[in-house]
């Protein structure tokens, strides 16, 4: 054994006797069940050949941009992958709106887990995603450009679920898929589900939820 391994053990060892501990030992701290991940991971494969990015819109502590790009990088699938986020919470406007409609704007940003951009991007390069574009911004001012072969829409609230679908379906590649989260028809966050369901009425798209919460979305 050693002298790395064995200080390791020893602070290990030590950290058992103290509330550290919970910090020491493997927790599942994904957003998502396994069969979810498992879905947005058969979503990038189904969509390899599509031309365009990948957008993840909303990314928390990068836990899942990790997930993904680690298998972006197992499946020899090469394409560029965009977050966008503003890496400082909720725009004080899209709590306002939520507020407008029956929530609590502090049980809003207490649900929150809110990251730094340094934070994030230390997440990503200690686990080899090194080539990642980090777009720090509120996603209602953001211009979708190039084409996008699939997008996964995590913003919880109502307004920027709305915006960032209204403005990545005319760069949607054909056969490109759209994923959002938390589509639910109750609790805190249903602000994403009625967004997601006024969008896909004023498209004509059939409202299809997998798993409990993925709202999909595909550009036949």
């Amino acid at each position: 054994m050693n002298v790395r391994t064995f200080a390791s053990k020893l602070v290990r060892r030590a950290l058992w006797f103290t509330p550290f501990r919970r910090w020491m030992f493997y927790r599942y701290l994904y957003s998502f069940r396994p069969d979810q991940l498992c879905f947005l991971l058969s979503c990038i494969t189904e969509t390899k050949a599509i031309p365009g990015a990948i957008v993840e819109v909303g990314c928390a502590q990068g836990l899942t941009t990790v997930f993904l790009n680690k298998h972006l990088q197992f499946a020899g699938i090469v394409k560029q992958y965009v977050c966008i986020d503003t890496f400082g919470g909720f725009v004080e406007q899209d709590i306002s709106l939520e507020v407008s409609r029956g929530k609590n704007a502090q049980a809003l940003r207490d649900a929150l887990h809110v990251n730094s951009l340094r934070c994030f991007r230390y997440t990503l390069e200690s686990n080899g995603c090194s080539h990642v574009v980090c777009v720090q911004t509120d996603v209602k001012r953001y211009s979708f450009q190039e084409p996008v072969s699939f997008c996964l829409c995590d913003v919880d609230l109502y307004a920027p679920t709305l915006n960032t679908l209204r403005n990545v379906w005319p760069v949607l590649s054909p056969g490109g898929i759209v994923v959002v989260d938390d589509c639910r028809d109750k609790g805190i966050f249903d602000g994403g589900y009625q967004a997601y369901r006024e969008f896909t009425r004023d498209v004509g798209l059939e409202a299809t939820v997998v798993l409990d919460k993925l709202g999909v979305i595909r550009k036949v």
